[in-house]
């Protein structure tokens, strides 16, 4: 007899697939429309998003979109889908890709390595698409890079993070079908810390680094690679701390910080601690005793979580608004027919990452002259063109782009950009994240098809 427990999973299975159908109908009924094909049931309200626009008369490319919609990583989410739905429409404006419609197929992946896999497969089985683009962290572009190259389908990954271009087999061998645009620590480090030194060392004096951290792989990763090269450099320690991810009193830490007076305090804190922090370290006074900086605590996404506390900080980034070019002009005023509200910014990931992968598999498809996934990899080797950001390559030792870095410096929530520090690599595939963290969340059952 069936127990309670195995009675309530029936239900949760049932309530999943009858939203999953409800998607369908939906997305039959709505046509040539940007489809949300799967989504785990709504917990959080879904921002309206506008429609890609398809010529009839065309046959359609299929584009799988894996972006969160839900949970700690949504603003990125929101971001992948923009971005994607600006190129789409600016690519099917003109002549489409082959002489095809760019339809777009969003999965809600809630950052959950296992449903982001599980939904990839559905993808690529149920909507036969030719390209998968999206995820932001490490471990959801792990788990759909073995999709991607089990399936032999093209899969773009757009967040920054460690490199995953290398095949989950074999950590020295080149992926055959995954290509990663963001940044890695290796592009970043280096060049940045650089910048800050010389902008802020004192005459004849070291450089003093104080690093603070949340205590979780990704975090103490980034402080001990960042200190590596800063001692490279001839910077000094002062500190390097780490804290529970769960704490959200960090005044005691500050006050460490200010007695210890370091040149820069370099925070790598998860995107979860990263308000708290920030919030106590601004009403402390912090930023006007020392310089704030980092990378990923402050990507562009956070300008919402962190509000006024994220003015003053400096980080790098693949793109700013400011960038002064004929590709950022056309692309900023396609985005605001859709987004015309000033504080619908595009960011990073929205334009470096999802616009930038679009326009690389359009040039890609077009180079090869047809849909066929290993025309499409010999393509994507050395191509080079020219975006909102500037202009990328994607090297062929590592399926990783060359592009600009920036160094800005953010003000009333704007990222002004401070230096152009150059175009920046990943050194082939030193590094490269290989096998998915052990431990990984298991994700809910997908609302998808079944058989």
């Amino acid at each position: 007899m069936p127990q309670p427990e195995d009675r309530v999973q029936e239900l949760k299975r049932a309530r999943l697939r009858a939203v999953a159908i409800a998607f369908a109908l939906f997305g039959a009924i709505l046509g040539g429309f940007l489809v949300f094909t799967y989504q785990p049931p709504v917990d959080e309200p879904q921002q309206s998003l506008p429609a890609v626009e398809l010529d009839p008369q065309r046959e359609d490319l299929h584009v799988g979109v894996l972006a969160p919609l839900q949970g700690p990583l949504k603003a990125y989410g929101e971001s992948i889908v923009r971005g994607a739905t600006v190129a789409a429409n600016m690519i099917n404006a003109g002549k489409g890709i082959l002489n095809r419609n760019v339809k777009l197929h969003v999965a809600d992946t809630r950052s959950l390595p296992n449903l982001t896999a599980e939904l990839a497969e559905e993808l690529i089985r149920r909507e036969k698409v030719s390209l998968l683009i999206g995820t932001v962290d490490d471990e959801a572009a792990l788990a759909t890079a073995k999709v991607a190259n089990a399936q032999k389908t093209p899969f773009v990954y757009l967040g920054n993070g460690g490199i995953k271009t290398c095949m989950s087999s074999d950590a020295l061998k080149v992926s055959d079908y995954v290509w990663g645009v963001g940044l890695t620590e290796y592009m970043v480090t280096e060049p940045f810390l650089i910048y800050l030194a010389d902008r802020l060392r004192r005459p004849e004096t070291k450089f003093r680094i104080y690093y603070f951290g949340t205590d979780d792989a990704e975090s103490r990763a980034e402080s001990s690679f960042t200190i590596r090269t800063a001692e490279s450099l001839g910077f000094e320690t002062v500190a390097e701390e780490y804290v529970d991810i769960r704490i959200r009193d960090y005044f005691q830490r500050i006050r460490q910080i200010f007695n210890l007076a370091p040149d820069l305090l370099y925070v790598t804190t998860s995107r979860v601690g990263s308000p708290a922090f920030m919030e106590q370290a601004a009403k402390l006074g912090v930023k006007a005793e020392m310089v704030v900086a980092g990378s990923r605590p402050f990507e562009q996404e956070m300008v919402q979580p962190l509000g006024k506390a994220l003015d003053g900080v400096y980080t790098v980034a693949r793109y700013s608004t400011e960038i002064d070019s004929e590709e950022n002009r056309a692309f900023l005023a396609e985005w605001r027919k859709y987004y015309p509200a000033p504080e619908e910014v595009p960011t990073g990931i929205a334009v470096g990452g999802a616009y930038t992968a679009l326009r690389l598999a359009e040039a890609a498809f077009n180079r090869a002259g047809s849909l066929d996934p290993a025309a499409f990899r010999e393509a994507m080797k050395e191509l080079e063109i020219s975006v909102p950001q500037g202009r990328v390559v994607m090297e062929s030792e590592n399926n990783a782009l060359l592009q600009p870095l920036y160094a800005v410096h953010v003000e009333d929530g704007k990222y002004r950009i401070a230096e152009y520090l150059g175009d920046v690599s990943h050194p082939a595939l030193e590094d490269c994240l290989a096998v998915a963290t052990e431990g990984a969340p298991e994700a809910p059952l997908p609302a998808s098809y079944d058989d």
